[in-house]
């Protein structure tokens, strides 16, 4: 799944913009929305948990 890929590469030390990249989503904000949703957090949020 993409957000679970995304949340590795966040682990890793991308940016939230390398990440939703990576895992082929068509914008950033597309991706943001997507993550919060299914993770409760922000992409930034996380990253820094």
């Amino acid at each position: 799944m993409k957000i679970n890929q995304a949340r590795t590469l966040l682990q890793q030390g991308a940016s939230a913009a390398d990440a939703a990249y990576d895992t082929g989503f068509a914008d950033q904000s597309h991706f943001h929305r997507a993550f919060k949703s299914r993770v409760a957090a922000t992409p930034l949020q996380y990253s820094k948990t």
